[in-house]
Parts: structure tokens; C-alpha cells; sequence
């Protein structure tokens, strides 16, 4: 009898594991280039030029997949509600006039919101010409929360995106580690955080480089880790000319954060450990853009109905020294549980936060970035580390970043945004 049940138990046991294999899917390579996810709309004079001249405009939003502003993340919405929030981003987004827009928790095919093309949506129903996906989380059914099987995901597909005016040259995806504390069986259903990194062609001038970036929520551990990789990534691999945004929801407060703990929304969660912010103000050849804001309030992004706490962030590149960004408040508390980000790139090259230089190949072709193969440099990064040791130090708080434009604002493009004031600079 004992051993006809112990039998049964692993015949049961088996196919659970063999179905819980099969729902899981296959998310790919967890570094690898997606051309194939790169898609046009339709492209005209109009909807395919740079917005000014001197300056490159973006925005940067988590849109919670078409959620809104509910907390609840696994409530039911109807077609109609999910499309009609959508179209509600879609209209900020064609009024922000920008060039390009990075995008976190975009679905592509979910049950969750009725199997919209979200991204694709939105780029037609904002005006953009161009728009590059990369999956983060992909399973065939997900039968959580476990207990409440009217409540469940059932069928994920969704990611990150961007959407340009600009030609995308290149559409490629880094998976980060997933919590390494998670039973794996947990792992195969949990969604992968990721860096999708885009190069856009710019008219007349050298590519930008884009990282939309979307780390841990729920581990503080594996989110400080992916920091590092994300610190390391950006130095090793980001154009020499630092023509580059790192950008997204990197669930994590900065170390002047007025409050880190006690939130009402989040009572159980805890910022006072976490180096997440330091770390990348440290290792890479960026400008922390909100750090100006002596105001923390003014950099709250989440949650978006009672902004109680900065989570988005956005580093801009130092081959701009007057770039401003700003957190976008504005009738925006029902369309996403985070508000958007605008930035504004603009003004001459400053003074690196190292020194790297390219070798080989790379110094030959400086116009297409970097491009060396790794066993070609002494560090094997594809460029010679000249001060290597800024890779591994322990991370300081960054200088204060560059001032705004004196005249931030001559025709009132910047709707919404923060008037320049001496105690902001």
C-alpha cells in the first residue's frame, strides 16, 4: 500500500513538474538582439522629424499595461477600459511632442488586457513612425494568485518598448538575474527584469543610445545586484561620445529621499538599506537629472494618484551639458500607477565621469560607436579601462548635474514643467 502511494505521489509529482515546465514558455537568449521586434508604422515627413533643432525630447513612463492608476495588479478591466487608457497615454504622449519614448510594462499578448499589441497601439495612435519590443515576461498560463483562480494572469506576454521618430538601427535585450532566493518553480513563472538597450538614428548628427531600464521590485538584494551589472554595463559598452539616456522604473528611492519606509500604500516596504540609486550615480558617464531638485516632492513618481516617492530615474549622457528633466503631473493620476518623465538633451559635450578610450577597430569606425571585439582590448570589454579602479570603488553620491537653460522655456513647449528657480538649481 505504501508503496503503490509513494508511486502515485511521484507520477504526480512528475506531471506537475512537466506541466508547470510547459506553462512557464521560453522568455530566449538572456542577451541577444531583436531586429525582428522592430517595427514601422507609418512614416512621413511630419511624424519622422526632430521636434527643435538644438535640443532631443523624450518621456519616459511605466503605463502599468493599461491598468491605470489601480494598485491592485492582478484586477480584472474590461477591453473597453484597457483601450480607453491606453488611448488616454496615447494622447499625452502625441501632446509631449517628443522624439522618443521609453516604455515599461508594455503587454504585447496577454489575457490580462485582452490581447492588445499595446506598443503598437500606441505608436500609431501617438504619431511615431518607429517602435522596437523586447519580452520580459512570457508563459503560456499563470495560475496566480494561487488561491483565487478568478484572479488569474492565465496567458503573459508583455515587456518593454520605445517609440522613435528616428530610424532604430539596433533592438538588443540583457536579462538581469532573477531573485536568486525564489524557489525555481516560482522563477519560472516570475517575470524577468531587463535592460533593453536601442540605438537610434539621428539626422545629420551620431546615434543615440537608449537603455530603458526596469529593475526588481521585490527583492532588495537582487535589485542592488542588478544595479551593478546595469553600472558596469553602461561603462563598458555605452558610446564613447556619451551620446546615451539610461532611463525607466528602477523601483528604488534615492539615498536623499525624504521618507524610505512607511508608506501608506506600502507600509511593509523599506528603502533604508538600499544603494540601488547610489550605485549607478557612481559607475556611470551620466548626470543624475532629477538630483537637482532640492524639493525631493518635485520628484515623486509613484504612486501616481498620492506621489509619495521617486522610483523613476533618469540619467542622461555627458555629450549634453544643459539637459533638464522633470517629473510630468499633470492630469495624469487614472492613466498609470507612475507618472512619466520629460527630458530635454541638449548643449555641448562636459567632461567625462572617467576616462576610457577605444582601440583597435573601434578608434578606426568612432562614428558607428563601439565596435571592437573583446579579444582585441587588454580588458576584453571591446575599450582600454584607463582608470579601472572606478569600476570596482565603492560608490559616492554624484555631483550636483548641470544647470537647465536659462531660457528653459521661450515657447511653452515645456507644458507642465517646473518653473527654473535659483533654489532649484
Amino acid at each position: 500500500m505504501l508503496q503503490t502511494l509513494i508511486i502515485a505521489l511521484s507520477a504526480l509529482i512528475a506531471v506537475l513538474f512537466g506541466l508547470g515546465y510547459y506553462l512557464k514558455g521560453d522568455i530566449g537568449a538572456s542577451d541577444a538582439d531583436f531586429t525582428d521586434l522592430v517595427g514601422e508604422t507609418v512614416v512621413t515627413v511630419t511624424n519622422s522629424r526632430r521636434r527643435n533643432e538644438m535640443q532631443l525630447r523624450g518621456l519616459v513612463w511605466n503605463v502599468h499595461y493599461g491598468h491605470g492608476a489601480e494598485l491592485d495588479h492582478f484586477a480584472k478591466h474590461s477591453a473597453v477600459e484597457v483601450e480607453g487608457t491606453l488611448n488616454g497615454i496615447a494622447e499625452v504622449i502625441k501632446a509631449a511632442d517628443v522624439d522618443f519614448v521609453l516604455l515599461q510594462e508594455v503587454d504585447a499578448d496577454a489575457d490580462r488586457s485582452h490581447n492588445l499589441d499595446q506598443l503598437r497601439l500606441l505608436a500609431e495612435r501617438s504619431g511615431f513612425p518607429y517602435f522596437a519590443f523586447i519580452a520580459t515576461w512570457r508563459a503560456r498560463y499563470i495560475p496566480f494568485p494561487y488561491m483565487e483562480p478568478a484572479r488569474w494572469l492565465g496567458k503573459v506576454h508583455s515587456g518593454q518598448g520605445v517609440l522613435s521618430r528616428f530610424p532604430i538601427t539596433s533592438n538588443r535585450r540583457i536579462l538581469l538575474p532573477q531573485p536568486p532566493e525564489n524557489p525555481f518553480w516560482y522563477n519560472w513563472f516570475y517575470l524577468n527584469r531587463a535592460v533593453q538597450v536601442v540605438e537610434l538614428a539621428i539626422p545629420d548628427e551620431a546615434p543615440l543610445q537608449l537603455f530603458n531600464v526596469h529593475l526588481e521590485a521585490f527583492s532588495d538584494a537582487n535589485r542592488m545586484k542588478q544595479a551593478r551589472l546595469i553600472k558596469d554595463l553602461v561603462w563598458e559598452q555605452g558610446r564613447q561620445d556619451d551620446r546615451l539616456l539610461v532611463a525607466g522604473d528602477f523601483n528604488a528611492t534615492p539615498p536623499e529621499a525624504p521618507v524610505k519606509s512607511g508608506f501608506p500604500d506600502e507600509p511593509e516596504t523599506d528603502f533604508s538599506q538600499d544603494d540601488t540609486v547610489i550605485t549607478l550615480r557612481s559607475g556611470m558617464p551620466t548626470f543624475d537629472l532629477l538630483l537637482r531638485f532640492r524639493d525631493k516632492s518635485k520628484t515623486f513618481t509613484f504612486p501616481a494618484s498620492a506621489p509619495n516617492r521617486q522610483l523613476d530615474h533618469i540619467f542622461s549622457g555627458r555629450a549634453w551639458a544643459r539637459s533638464f528633466a522633470w517629473v510630468d503631473n499633470s492630469r495624469l493620476t487614472t492613466l498609470s500607477d507612475h507618472l512619466p518623465l520629460r527630458v530635454v538633451l541638449t548643449g555641448s559635450p562636459s567632461p567625462r565621469a572617467g576616462k576610457r578610450k577605444p582601440k583597435g577597430r573601434a578608434a578606426a569606425t568612432k562614428k558607428e560607436g563601439p565596435g571592437i571585439a573583446p579579444q582585441d582590448s587588454p580588458s576584453g570589454l571591446g575599450v582600454e579601462i584607463l582608470a579601472p579602479e572606478r569600476l570596482k570603488r565603492k560608490a559616492p553620491i554624484q555631483g550636483q548635474p548641470p544647470a537647465p537653460p536659462t531660457k528653459l522655456n521661450p515657447t511653452g513647449w515645456l507644458e507642465g514643467a517646473p518653473e527654473v528657480h535659483a533654489e532649484d538649481d
